[in-house]
């Protein structure tokens, strides 16, 4: 965390702190300064969020940590959603998937749901889409060699050893100033 930052949370917060987690989001606000935004510093401490951006208008949010039970990763987006807290005005922030997992794991929120993955646990009768797809695995049977080349053949009539012989579908098209220059020299 930058000095700037720091400076403004001892004297928001009235007393010497050190967060758990301190992370750079790419997130910007309008400091009031003439080279353009700030980017929005997350700090975890024991108890709360803390959001702020040094500058002639500072910007300082806090939450508690109890306040901010459904928070999670959007991968669409690429945005942690601090939720459901009301109180703060930025509460999507952008950050790359790895500092993401770091903040959410700071903030005290279990790994399945920021991944969105259901685990065995959460499946029953209710989802049946999620035991499926839980039920498949990655591992396929191996084929053997002989029915891949046996289709092969049949599929396009060659051999798949023999490298593809056909001419080209398509001559070239030429521009006509190609033309008109061929045609010219």
């Amino acid at each position: 965390m930058d000095t700037k930052e720091l400076d403004l949370l001892q004297t928001e917060l009235g007393e010497d702190i050190e967060p758990r987690t301190s992370l750079r989001s790419q997130t910007k606000v309008d400091t009031g300064g003439w080279l353009g935004n700030r980017p929005i510093w997350v700090s975890v401490t024991e108890e709360e969020i803390l959001l702020c951006a040094a500058g002639k208008r500072p910007f300082f949010e806090r939450v508690q940590l109890q306040d901010c039970t459904d928070s999670h990763y959007n991968p669409a987006t690429g945005e942690v959603v601090i939720a459901p807290s009301e109180d703060l005005i930025c509460n999507q922030l952008t950050f790359h998937p790895g500092e993401a997992m770091a903040l959410l794991t700071a903030i005290g929120i279990e790994e399945s749901k920021w991944i969105g993955i259901d685990t065995p646990e959460s499946m029953d009768e209710e989802n049946p889409v999620a035991s499926i797809l839980h039920g498949l695995s990655a591992e396929e049977e191996p084929v053997n060699p002989e029915q891949e080349k046996d289709y092969a053949k049949t599929s396009n009539n060659m051999d798949p050893q023999e490298p593809d012989k056909s001419p080209d579908p398509t001559p070239p098209k030429f521009s006509k100033f190609a033309k008109y220059k061929a045609k010219n020299q």
